[in-house]
This record gives structure tokens, C-alpha cells and sequence, in this order.
């Protein structure tokens, strides 16, 4: 499950996948099954969640590793590389980045100070 909280540890990559508005659900479909199928099997897989934008043209990945070395072996393998290629058939462009949360907000009850 993703946990999104400053300090956790882990690593974060926040993708954006951009595509053709006729082409987002076969990109979230090759997504998913790549996700289901090879990536949630590997040691240091978190978690990932999809997200869709509601003009068709793109998709955004949230993913979640204890490790970057565990990520950048996945992606230098033959199942990432074929993944990549798999997913570029649906994207006209991938934009992948390491991020770090720096701050996470939550709703408070009335009345009470709004805390990191």
C-alpha cells in the first residue's frame, strides 16, 4: 500500500506517461498488466498507483521502492527493458523522476492546527 509521509524511507517516482487521448486505456491496460505480472513480484517493489487525466492524455505513476538500487535493476533487465517498449507502443512520451516528500498534509477537524 502506498504511504506518502516525509521520512518513510522510501523511494518515490512520480512518471508521466503522455499519450494520444484514443490510446490511454490500452497504456493503462500494458501498465497494469507489466505491474501485475513482473513488477509487483520484485524485492523492493512498494507500490503503485495509476492515476488518469481526465483529458485523455496522459497517465501519472506513483510508485513506491525501499531501494534505488532494486528500481534501476528492474529497468536495466530484460523484463524492464522490454516493459519500457511495451508501454512506448501506447505513449508518445515517458517522463520519469526520483522525487522525495518533503511534506505531506492531512484534513483536520475544526478547530485544529493543520500539521506535517
Amino acid at each position: 500500500m502506498a504511504e506518502i509521509s516525509a521520512g518513510n524511507g522510501l523511494i518515490t517516482f512520480v512518471n508521466v506517461f503522455s499519450c494520444e487521448p484514443e490510446n490511454q486505456q490500452a497504456l493503462l491496460t500494458a501498465l497494469r498488466k507489466e505491474t501485475e505480472e513482473v513488477v509487483a513480484g520484485l524485492d523492493g517493489f512498494v507500490s503503485a498507483s495509476f492515476h488518469l487525466s481526465t483529458d485523455g492524455r496522459r497517465v501519472l505513476n506513483y510508485a513506491q521502492w525501499t531501494r534505488l538500487d532494486a528500481f534501476n535493476a528492474m529497468m536495466a533487465s530484460e523484463q524492464g527493458r522490454a516493459m519500457i517498449l511495451a508501454v512506448h507502443d501506447h505513449s508518445q512520451s515517458i517522463d520519469i523522476h526520483l522525487y522525495e516528500v518533503a511534506a505531506q498534509y492531512e484534513a483536520q477537524p475544526a478547530g485544529q492546527p493543520v500539521t506535517s
